[in-house]
């Protein structure tokens, strides 16, 4: 896990050193182990690579062609002329040694990378690309993806499976190449002039350059009205913007020309048929266990985040499972694996009866650690620094302690449950696409079946979810206009700021037209709201904390196989992710295995914000500097928040999501 970062003089000027040393310097928390840069011309061909301060002394002058001489100083690099810059950040996780470093390069030097992730299918790829006569100097997973480029060319990333962003600069072809995994697990943000290009893997290398500071009022009103964010391209600063999941994009480095490209897509017509319940368990069971025997390939100690819901305590134990069944070694588990969790005393929001139930189940050694509204108080300015963009609920503050609890245990590499909720419906939502795909295709006794287990597992309100079911019977289009048309109606919006924004709602409907509603509503909770999203905060606040997190659900041979399930294998008798309750049993606790509510990592946040937090919240909201925003009317939020401080209603969210954007304009002084 690393951080990159680039920048490229598209008018032929000299490449100042400082700035890309400035964008370096901002992600340093992404990888405070190693530091290199190189430092190239375009036209020419010429380069010259340097280390730095964090730089290893033994890695200076190792045999090498990509090993450093020396530290990039301001006269470091004499009179070279060079208009193309590349620095990488490394969180040293697997190959340790010097051969590990980036930017890393081919035999002959004329391919270099920088590369931020990890490849969980590396070894395969090594003996494969052996095989075809290619030579490896390091074990590391860098290297393979460099060979791969050289073997495959731009088709390479189709075949690697894992988390990534990376940029090669190939010399001969005068050609520039980002990728990006087919999950968007791993970010990379990318911003242009008539005169420079410069990408990096967070937004705050970019604003390190000196590039424009301006709010992009398109997402702020996306984020205010309905809640999304990272939905589509477009951040929260204008002209800035993110490299999309499973592409490519490619630059000449002559004619200065860019192409983007899609290199991965789910087959809606793919269906996956099995004879039995069991035979699809097994299956999952399989590819599961695999997947998640996969992301603990390690150098580093490895743990796991444990919230007590159903997906991380499968990865828990099943952790548990390949080691003291299959004899599985892996770094910081030799004697019991290390588990780490949010608690509170408020028991709606206290998961804490699961999580030890795993915790003693397991024989783990579970780590707690409680937030509370103080702490909230203390780091909001790290918290705001770091996830670059506003954030929807304080849950992401709990998942902040999480990783900052990990960190303080000794553990650099994390495994959770992210994205389960999206592959297999664990959403709630995700019940009224399911009916009103049976009652279009007149499945009666089993849409009744369904209906009445769902009511009766959640509590629901039969009359909202008979509406909800209507709704989706609705032509989406029609759906998310009036769905638009009453989001900016919402009275504590500006009249003219939702006016002037809500015609562009279009940006909200997805590619995907085709396949069962309940298809449809997975693929958009997977490539646009809310998993974009999660990635976002789960990368932010693990690497804040220089921790390298794994998702194994998103393994993508998992997301292929569960997309063409049934969706009776999703949603059964009324309850969620029915494939992996059969394939967890007699590995996971009953309690937790046949458990039907959802929390997460989850904070009191209406409580927190009614008692503790309230004056905070008054104190901002009659700011000038609130009050001259043009998104909101400053008395309505403060009517809002008496009313929710009073008991008249649940107002947090609301409240939330209107503190965290003014907070973030003043962070970043946009």
């Amino acid at each position: 896990m690393c951080g990159i970062a680039g920048l490229i003089k598209l008018n032929a000027a000299r490449l100042d050193a400082a700035h890309l040393s400035a964008m370096a310097d901002a992600i340093r928390h992404r990888g405070p182990d190693d530091i290199g840069y190189i430092l190239g011309n375009v036209a020419t061909g010429d380069y010259a690579i340097f280390g730095g301060d964090d730089t290893p002394a033994d890695v200076f002058g190792y045999p090498l062609p990509y090993a450093p001489a020396g530290r990039l100083t301001p006269g470091a690099f004499g009179a070279g002329e060079y208009t193309l810059g590349l620095a990488n950040r490394r969180l040293a996780i697997v190959d340790l040694a010097p051969t590990g470093h980036q930017p890393m390069c081919n035999e002959d030097r004329s391919v270099w990378i920088v590369y931020n992730g990890e490849l969980y299918n590396a070894e395969d790829l090594r003996a494969e690309l052996a095989a075809l006569g290619h030579r490896f100097v390091s074990h590391s997973d860098t290297e393979v993806i460099l060979h791969a480029y050289e073997a495959w060319d731009q088709a390479c990333p189709a075949r690697f499976n894992g988390m990534w962003a990376f940029a090669i600069w190939d010399i001969p072809r005068r050609r520039l190449m980002l990728s990006r995994d087919r999950a968007g697990i791993k970010p990379l943000y990318l911003w242009q002039d008539a005169n420079r290009f410069a990408f990096a893997s967070e937004i705050k290398a970019l604003l390190a350059v000196d590039i424009p500071r301006r709010a992009n009022p398109t997402a702020i009103y996306d984020f205010l009205a309905a809640n999304l964010s990272d939905h589509t391209a477009e951040t929260f600063f204008e002209g800035i913007r993110a490299l999309p999941a499973a592409h490519t994009w490619t630059l000449d480095l002559t004619s200065g020309t860019a192409q983007t490209r899609r290199y991965w897509q789910l087959d809606p017509a793919r269906q996956i048929r099995l004879p039995s319940d069991a035979a699809y368990a097994n299956a999952f069971r399989e590819l599961f266990e695999d997947a998640v025997r996969r992301h603990l390939i390690s150098d580093v100690p490895v743990g796991t985040c444990l919230s007590g819901g159903l997906d991380s305590s499968a990865v828990v134990c099943v952790i548990n499972a390949l080691i003291r069944q299959r004899g599985l070694h892996v770094v910081g588990m030799e004697s019991r694996q290390k588990t780490f969790s949010a608690r509170y005393d408020d028991s709606r929001h206290d998961e804490g009866r699961f999580i030890e139930t795993v915790v003693a189940d397991a024989a783990v050694d579970g780590r707690m650690i409680y937030p509370t509204p103080a702490d909230l108080g203390e780091s909001w300015q790290d918290l705001v620094y770091h996830l670059e963009e506003p954030f929807g609920s304080t849950s992401i503050f709990a998942q902040w302690n999480v990783f900052k609890l990990a960190r303080q245990s000794g553990v650099k590499v994390t495994l959770d449950g992210q994205g389960g909720d999206e592959l297999l419906a664990g959403y709630l939502g995700f019940f009224p696409f399911y009916f009103a795909d049976l009652a279009a295709s007149l499945r009666w006794p089993r849409l009744i079946a369904e209906f009445r287990g769902h009511c009766a597992l959640h509590r629901a309100n039969p009359r909202g979810e008979a509406r909800n079911i209507l709704s989706n019977l609705l032509p989406e289009r029609l759906r998310l206009d009036l769905k638009n048309r009453a989001l900016a109606q919402q009275p504590w919006l500006a009249p003219d700021f939702a006016a002037s924004q809500a015609a562009a709602a279009g940006r909200w409907r997805t590619e995907s037209a085709v396949g069962s509603r309940l298809s449809r509503g997975l693929y958009r909770a997977l490539a646009f709201d809310p998993l974009p999203s999660l990635l976002r905060f789960d990368d932010r606040n693990s690497m804040a904390h220089s921790i390298e997190s794994r998702v194994p659900f998103l393994d993508y041979r998992l997301i292929e196989f569960c997309f063409a399930l049934p969706s009776a294998q999703k949603i059964r008798d009324g309850a969620t992710k029915h494939i992996l309750r059969q394939a967890m049993r007699g590995t996971i606790p009953e309690s937790v295995r046949t458990r039907h509510d959802k929390i997460g990592f989850s904070t009191p946040q209406d409580t927190w914000l009614r008692g503790e937090l309230a004056p905070w919240l008054r104190e901002v909201f009659t700011s000038p500097e609130f009050r001259g925003r043009p998104y909101w009317s400053p008395e309505a939020v403060l009517g809002l928040l008496d009313r929710h401080v009073g008991g008249a209603g649940d107002y947090s969210s609301v409240l939330w999501r209107c503190l965290v954007t003014e907070l973030w304009r003043r962070a970043f002084e946009t």
